[in-house]
């Protein structure tokens, strides 16, 4: 992280890391309510279907809360990326954030993303979002430009 010399108050970071347990109650897979590519990410000879994230296009889906929503993302390197990298994704309901989550993560190494051999998937990531209850429209964006994650939903009940 940089700072600025001529800033005069430090810049504060709040880092929480949290294990998720297994929900043995109902699990759904959502899909947004519109989305632009739907890629597919081979996993040790596994296909598994993600939706793209691209930044000032967010992805929105419906839920009835409350609800837990469980937010799977795997960032796409290209070769100008190093090893390492870092994103955040922002949780909104209508106008109010929900959360922003700071993910960082690696290139995996037995993942491909299937008609994109010049891109690489990070390993993935995961965030927990609480939903109010009611009838709620989730938006779901990247925060930095230039980055594409891949994403998939699953609501727990």
């Amino acid at each position: 992280m940089s700072t600025n010399a001529e800033q005069k108050y430090p810049v504060l970071l709040r880092v929480i890391k949290k294990g998720f347990k297994t929900s043995l109650n109902k699990v759904n897979e959502l899909q947004p309510m519109v989305f632009q590519a739907n890629r597919i990410v081979e996993v040790s000879g596994k296909d598994i279907s993600y939706y793209e994230l691209i930044h000032g296009q967010p992805l929105q889906l419906n839920l009835n809360g409350p609800k837990t929503l469980r937010i799977l993302s795997r960032l796409l390197f290209d070769s100008e990326m190093g090893t390492e990298e870092s994103f955040r994704i922002r949780i909104k309901s209508g106008r109010k954030v929900l959360g922003t989550y700071y993910l960082s993560t690696e290139r995996s190494s037995d993942s491909r993303v299937k008609d994109q051999p010049d891109k690489v998937p990070g390993k993935w990531r995961t965030c927990e979002v609480t939903i109010p209850s009611g009838k709620q429209v989730i938006s779901v964006e990247i925060v930095e430009k230039g980055r594409i994650v891949l994403t998939r939903f699953k609501e727990y009940k």
